[in-house]
């Protein structure tokens, strides 16, 4: 097994100037919600053990339902509330690593989605700077906020009803939506 890449203090501090909180959940975690949300598939990749009153348990194979599950259980499930977190997960992989580390962000109950969509995406694109990744891969699965992002450019129409498609349903990247289609040819 590699050794755990540590996620830089500079990242977790600049989660918690936006005004996030930290979330830290247990690495020991009940493993049905995973596999509720997940799928049964996930079983053959997740580090599972009983209790000793016979209940299953994983090892944290990710960090977003733990800190949904914290969120709706605690004092402050009515409010909008935004968290970060980072620590270690644990998931079985051919050829790599079972524990890597994740960092990453969770916004819950606010009404602005779309506001709150982009914030969070610009705070994704502030940890891959921080990071040093300077070109990373960005994946929207938000049609809302995909159609808004497309708005914003200065574009015909038509230009930007392609661009919505290819970036919602074919993955194209800007660069190949720019570059001139085959020319037509005459019969």
């Amino acid at each position: 097994m590699s050794p755990l890449v540590p996620i830089p203090s500079t990242l977790l501090d600049r989660f918690e100037a936006a005004g996030l909180n930290r979330a830290e959940p247990a690495i020991l975690q009940p493993s049905e919600p995973f596999l509720h949300v997940m799928g049964e598939e996930l079983r053959q990749r997740m580090f599972l053990t009983f209790d000793a009153e016979g209940r299953e348990l994983c090892l944290r194979p990710d960090f977003t339902i733990p800190v949904a599950l914290a969120h709706l259980s605690g004092p402050h499930a009515a409010a909008a509330r935004a968290y970060f977190y980072a620590g270690p997960i644990f998931r079985q992989r051919r050829g790599g690593p079972s524990e890597t580390a994740q960092a990453g962000v969770e916004s819950f109950g606010r009404a602005d989605s779309l506001a709150c969509e982009t914030e969070m995406l610009a705070l994704a694109l502030d940890a891959c700077a921080t990071l040093g990744v300077a070109e990373p891969r960005i994946q929207l699965g938000d049609l809302g906020l995909i159609a808004a992002a497309v708005d914003a450019v200065d574009a015909p129409d038509a230009l930007k009803r392609r661009l919505t498609r290819e970036i919602a349903y074919g993955g194209a990247t800007l660069e190949a939506l720019a570059a001139p289609g085959p020319a037509p040819q005459e019969l």
